[in-house]
């Protein structure tokens, strides 16, 4: 740190104003405390008369990474709780001597405050104390500290703190049970099950801590009555059951759930599909309707992949079979993906050519538009060549776009169906069919009986030669022979610049005197 960053930081830890103080101290890093000044003005400001400053400072000195001196055990015994806490977090951190002793003296500490942070610090940091010290806080009179207390207890497996639970669930204040059903949980206390499942079938206001112990402890009495809680009315206990469904990963779970995906209630349904969803389970042909229907969008595009990257021209003949076309309405959105798993799957020429045969609209235009991620072979293009007299006007349209964008990528694979492709099509292959070294490539576009080809290849050629006028000599004689022919159509001749190139080949083939 530079001397005058120092010196500034100095200055701030020496103001006046609190909550300048306060915010100097809550900035410093360890490499601030390497200075000398700042860690005196450390140590004066944990004597301070302000508790926020002596917080601030006793949390800043963690940053110091050395043992606690007198000035932090000074503060245990401070008049303010929560200066007392933040000194015991400190000691029972960084203290090298005397640690057991101080989470006895913070253990029996006046304040429900710091008796929790200590015990919070025990667990955190795992400091091992004798059980009796922590069975002595069993009848502390907050009932965060004895559940605090409990717990550490319940986790060592402790038989005394099992049945303080155990009798706080049972016969508990309000204040009390609730707490005990969290730790039940989280101490995993599978002797307490019995009383868990009585919360919830009795519907008390503690079902959904005990749905969620029951999770935690993942115990197999606690599963049928978990898989009943899906179907309630409250919508904060059909959570709770779903999260703790998901926390037990036991195979009956996959097997009722997947009964209930045939539910008439569209609700359980949509709750056993999140349930395998998060069960990471693939459904059969089936199943994968209800999972359309009724997953949420996060999942489909998962499930759709892995369904598809094993699809088979079998199983696809399978799935026309089942689906009809109101089942995919929720998934339109899902096309590209799917047919980008099509294109890199090693039968794609196979199952795209089932798609285009498929008599559910879904999968011809699954087809589609699959066949325009790959340069497809005369099979496919026979295929879709058919489709062009499709009754469903959708369906033509889709030929159509098809066409337009495989003339884009693969120009030279449509010149065998040249006379059946759109115009739109054919002006989207013109540049490179017309810059083709084999005349007879080009001769597809000049014979072209519509006049609105004739105008773009007569543009393409008017540029060519503007660009380059030796460019004529690269055109046959018969090439120029039908630009010379269009301009007897008045439709290209007041639009172009025929005339032009006209005049030039009768110039090259007048003999000279």
């Amino acid at each position: 740190m530079s001397g005058a960053l120092v010196s500034d930081l100095y200055t701030q830890l020496q103001a006046s104003d609190d909550d300048t103080r306060i915010a100097a101290l809550r900035s410093l890093t360890a490499d601030d405390l390497q200075s000398p000044a700042v860690r005196l003005q450390l140590s004066v400001a944990v004597q301070s008369p302000s508790a926020d400053i002596r917080v601030a400072a006793l949390k800043a000195w963690l940053h110091c990474k050395q043992a606690a001196d007198e000035q932090i055990y000074a503060c245990i015994t401070d008049r303010e709780a929560l200066v007392r806490a933040t000194a015991f977090r400190i000691v029972l951190q960084v203290a090298r001597t005397n640690r057991l002793d101080s989470c006895h003296r913070g253990l029996i500490d006046r304040s429900p405050e710091v008796r929790l942070s200590v015990l919070w610090t025990i667990r955190q940091y795992g400091i091992e104390i004798p059980t009796s010290m922590l069975q002595s806080r069993l009848h502390d009179a907050d009932p965060l500290v004895a559940c605090a207390a409990a717990e550490l207890l319940a986790l060592r497996q402790d038989p005394m703190a099992i049945t303080w639970l155990c009798d706080r669930v049972s016969h508990g204040d309000l204040v009390f049970k609730r707490h005990a059903i969290r730790v039940i949980g989280r101490a995993c206390v599978v002797s307490a099950v019995p009383l868990l499942i009585n919360e919830i079938t009795n519907r008390t206001h503690y079902t959904v801590y005990a749905i969620q112990a029951l999770g935690l402890i993942r115990h197999p009495d606690g599963l049928n009555i978990l898989l009943v809680q899906i179907c309630s009315q409250s919508i904060a206990v059909r959570h709770a059951a779903i999260t703790a469904l998901i926390q037990y990963a036991n195979p009956t779970v996959v097997t009722i759930m997947r009964q209930a995906l045939a539910d008439y209630r569209p609700i359980v349904r949509a709750h056993a599909i999140t349930i395998l969803h998060a069960y990471q389970f693939i459904p059969e042909i089936n199943e994968v309707p209800y999972f359309l229907r009724y997953g949420k969008a996060r999942h489909i595009n998962e499930l759709l992949s892995t369904i598809l990257q094993g699809l088979s021209a079998d199983v696809l003949v399978k799935l026309q079979t089942l689906y009809d076309h109101k089942v995919f309405q929720y998934s339109d959105g899902y096309y590209k993906l799917i047919s980008k798993i099509i294109k890199k799957h090693p039968e794609s020429t196979v199952l795209i050519t089932a798609l285009l045969k498929s008599s559910q609209l879904f999968f011809v235009r699954l087809g589609l538009m699959s066949v325009t991620e790959k340069n497809s072979d005369d099979t496919i293009m026979q295929q879709i060549i058919a489709l062009k007299t499709h009754p469903v006007a959708t369906i033509r349209d889709a030929v159509d776009r098809s066409m337009r964008v495989l003339a884009q990528r693969y120009p030279l694979l449509m010149i065998p169906y040249w006379s059946i492709l759109p115009l739109v099509a054919k002006e989207q292959c013109l540049k490179q069919v017309l810059t083709h070294a084999d005349c007879s490539v080009r001769a597809v576009a000049l014979t072209d009986a519509d006049p609105f080809i004739w105008i773009h290849c007569v543009r393409f050629f008017h540029q060519c030669v503007t660009a380059n006028p030796d460019y004529i000599y690269q055109l046959t004689t018969s090439e120029i022979a039908h630009i010379v022919t269009w301009q007897s159509d008045e439709r290209v001749f007041n639009r172009m610049h025929i005339v032009n190139i006209s005049v030039m080949w009768h110039q090259i083939n007048t003999p000279q005197v």
